[in-house]
């Protein structure tokens, strides 16, 4: 069953009441923002899913919101089955990289999603990371060498049960190392 869900952004600047605005995006279904940050130029990122744009469930929605709360540009990134963004972080080669979790491509529970985009939005890499169970992402920085610090949970590794997870990318998206740490 899909519910009517609009997503509903409030920025309020500590500054001044001039800078408050409110904007109602989304469409029919399901859609959410997870999380939305400034970037250098001023905009916002914002990530989340939309249940009513693209082909699956729910697909990642990937925005560019100006200063003053209009939607200048949105991206829909998925495939047939749920995928979710949790974060998109601004990288230092003024790229982005998109994470969070996806259902589509490989037939099994979730798994972790990275899509890294350049400065005109075009994918650059994207890399599906995880075992046979629920592998998940939700935050990434980038590191001094350019690479980036994926943190998240797994199942499908560790001591069994949801174990964190931090996994370690080079630049272009190979894996230098992974670590679980459960109890």
């Amino acid at each position: 069953m899909r519910y009517l869900i609009t997503i509903f952004l409030i920025i309020v600047s500590p500054c001044s009441a001039v800078d408050t605005w409110a904007k109602i995006y989304g469409g029919s279904f399901d859609d959410n923002f997870e999380n939305i940050e400034y970037v250098n130029d001023g905009k916002l990122l914002a990530i989340g899913y939309t249940g009513s744009y693209g082909s699956g469930d729910l697909d990642i929605l990937f925005c560019n919101i100006s200063p003053d709360g209009v939607l200048e540009t949105s991206y829909v990134i998925g495939g047939i089955g749920p995928d979710v963004g949790k974060y998109a972080i601004q990288t230092m080669d003024a790229g982005i990289l998109i994470g969070g979790y996806e259902n589509s491509y490989f037939g099994l529970l979730n798994e972790i999603f990275l899509i890294k985009l350049d400065t005109t939005y075009s994918i650059e890499w994207s890399k599906v990371l995880g075992g046979i169970t629920i592998d998940k992402s939700y935050a990434a920085i980038e590191t001094y060498d350019e690479g980036f610090l994926v943190a998240g949970y797994t199942y499908s590794y560790g001591m069994g049960g949801g174990d964190l997870l931090l996994i370690k990318l080079r630049r272009l998206g190979a894996i230098e190392w992974c670590k679980t740490f459960g109890f």
